[in-house]
């Protein structure tokens, strides 16, 4: 790519970089006096299917509209040009003259908490006018992160996973639908990886980076609680609690626990006193005994809520008799005695005031584990797919509970095993992958993949004997690429798909011959064709016939006899018992049989030779009518239809 015009435009003059969809060079504009410098971004697509090439044209024509609309904020580098080359697509932008974060975040290297405060202030600042643009970025990571060698500013770049978002109304839960997963590990939620980012989702980008440049550990190191999924970083980390309060919630496991906009996150900040004045506004800082201040923090006493949930109605809404009765559990909060006995009453007061909210969520916990223990029974009792049943409302919310997720485990694995018995291997083996690798019953799984993957090329080997090629194919391809068979079946199924096509053409030249009475060549035709029941069994009427001709065109001349009353002998025959005089053969006289004449006597008379038995005359069995031959209707192979694959 290098010096190589684009456009007829801008000349390539380095790479830059590469990433998940693309790769980026720095370019000069020929048509500027000063050949202005700037950045090009060309598309790396997977593969060349169709399917491919639509995908990243929708990428690159969606970032292009992106860009040009987010070009206004300094922070943005602005787009220049969009345009598609030979199947091939571009994005020309400014350049920023600068270093991007990775080159400061560097795996050790441990920043303050001012300084984390003032780079949290410095992408926000950005990240707020994207998501007012109803954008999402989706690939928040360092090396996206520029700081300008001119000012020190951050830009943002890379926008090549963003999202544009066409509204949120009547989408409660503001979910997007799509169908490419973008973003990179340790940076990305796991909402995101099942491709339905949100705002939330690069806040959790933000706090990761923030997370990494107090600790100095990358966020794929850092370790999780085993019981919650969260992360454990703040024994690493130099940092205020009420600050790592903060940092933690934008990190929640659950979306739904986590600061929804940036302006959350910055007025959360902003009520810290070591934090406004970095942050750059303040928000008044309600009262030590503020009622929403203690029902904000009680609130985070409570363990977060595996259990799917609507959002509950306030007090306000209840009838009076479920108010009561709400309240009345409430009043039994450790929290809320301590505070009616230490005579905070306007305490006790605003937790009450949020009391049915925090009640649901205990309700609603109670609830998983009565899901979980009812799963416990089911799985235990050999009811798999009742298991799942009851295990899936729970699961995408409760992903880092280990106990959930192994019984998850093992009712589809055992649900597996039970279609694997009953001969549904395909959907068993569907089922089985997927258990992850790090699931502790991945070695079980393994082995009886590999297991129901023999059984499967069996069944897909009977299959293409007996001349069902559509269903040994499709078995075939249902055997996982992880199994050890895996490349065997492959290759048998090639081999298999070579003989038939050979296979076919031999019978359809076996017919032609057939046709045209030539037998010796039906016979050499069908003799190649596969040794397998289903070619066999199609080939035994044609090979019958030609056998039969064969042997009437070859049959021997046949042997003429005597007949009993003939009244000469063929001179040939040599009769002992009869005369010879003058060289006319004289039989006895019917009269006296006895009576000879007398012959003159022969110079030589020969020896009597050893009778011969008269040969027994078999006539010949008249020639029946030939056969009309009706073939049977000719195979297809795979991927055949209609007169193409004649």
């Amino acid at each position: 790519m290098l010096d190589k015009v684009l456009s007829g435009r801008y000349q390539i003059t380095r790479h830059l970089g590469s990433g998940g969809f693309g790769q980026t060079f720095l370019a000069e504009d020929l048509h500027l006096p000063d050949r202005q410098r700037c950045v090009v971004k060309q598309l790396k697509p997977q593969n060349n299917h169709p399917d491919a090439l639509e995908i990243a044209r929708t990428l690159f024509n969606r970032e292009a509209r992106v860009l040009h609309q987010l070009g206004d904020h300094p922070q943005i580098p602005r787009l220049f040009a969009h345009f598609e080359e030979n199947h091939e697509f571009y994005l020309v932008q400014e350049y920023i003259d600068g270093q991007d974060l990775s080159q400061e975040l560097l795996p050790g290297k441990i920043f303050s908490q001012s300084q984390v405060l003032t780079l949290l202030s410095d992408i926000f600042a950005v990240l707020k006018y994207v998501h007012d643009q109803d954008v999402i970025h989706r690939d928040l990571k360092p090396s996206n992160l520029i700081r300008r060698h001119l000012d020190r500013q951050i830009f943002m770049i890379d926008f090549g996973a963003v999202k544009q978002i066409s509204t949120q109304t009547g989408l409660p839960t503001g979910q997007t639908s799509l169908t490419v997963a973008i973003g990179s590990p340790g940076y990305m939620p796991n909402e995101q990886y099942s491709g339905k980012p949100r705002f939330c989702s690069d806040i959790y980008a933000v706090g990761m980076i923030a997370i990494q440049a107090l600790t100095g550990i990358v966020p794929t190191k850092l370790p999780e609680d085993p019981e919650t999924g969260e992360l454990i970083w703040r024994e690493q980390a130099q940092v205020s609690p009420d600050v790592a309060a903060i940092l933690d919630r934008m990190i929640r496991y659950d979306f739904r626990q986590r600061y929804q906009t940036v302006d959350q996150v910055m007025q959360a900040l902003a009520t810290i006193p070591q934090c406004a004045s970095t942050i750059g506004f303040s928000v008044q800082a309600p009262s030590e005994k503020s009622p929403s201040t203690i029902a904000s923090a009680q609130s985070e006493m409570l363990p977060p809520s595996p259990y799917p949930t609507t959002q509950p109605p306030s007090l306000s809404d209840l009838p009076t008799e479920k108010v009561h009765e709400k309240t009345a559990w409430f009043s039994q909060v450790p929290q809320v005695k301590l505070a009616l006995r230490t005579g905070l009453v306007i305490g006790a007061v605003g937790l009450l005031g949020g009391g049915y909210s925090l009640y649901q969520r205990w309700h609603n916990q109670q609830q998983a584990q009565a899901a979980l223990a009812e799963a416990q029974t089911l799985q235990q009792s050999a009811q798999y797919q009742a298991c799942l049943d009851r295990l899936n409302p729970i699961a995408p919310l409760s992903s880092a509970s280990g106990e959930v997720q192994h019984l998850l485990m093992k009712c589809r694995f055992g649900l597996a095993q039970t279609l694997a018995k009953t001969g549904q291997l395909s959907e068993a083996m569907t089922l089985a992958t997927q258990i992850p690798d790090q699931s502790s019953l991945a070695p079980e799984v393994k082995k009886s993949l590999n297991q129901w993957a023999e059984q499967l090329l069996k069944q897909a080997t009977e299959n293409y004997q007996q001349g069902r090629m559509k269903e040994a194919t499709a078995l075939v391809k249902a055997i996982p690429a992880s199994t050890t068979i895996a490349q065997t079946a492959q290759t048998r199924l090639t081999e298999w798909q070579k003989a038939w096509k050979t296979d076919h053409d031999r019978w359809k030249a076996a017919q032609t011959a057939q046709k045209a009475g030539e037998w010796q060549k039906v016979l050499t035709e069908t003799s190649q064709i596969s040794k397998i029941p289903f070619w066999e069994k199609k080939t035994a009427a044609l090979i019958t016939t030609a056998q039969a001709r064969l042997a009437e065109s070859t049959a021997q001349v046949e042997i003429p006899s005597v007949p009993a009353n003939s009244e000469t002998t063929p001179a040939s025959v040599y009769d002992p018992g009869i005369a010879v005089s003058n060289g006319t053969v004289n039989p006895p006289s019917p009269a006296n049989p006895t009576e000879t004449t007398a012959p003159v006597a022969p110079a030589y008379i020969p020896p009597a030779p050893v009778p011969v038995a008269e040969p027994v005359y078999t006539p010949p069995v008249p020639s029946a009518p030939e056969p009309v031959y009706d073939p049977p209707p000719d195979p297809q192979p795979e991927g055949c239809s209609g007169s193409r694959c004649e």
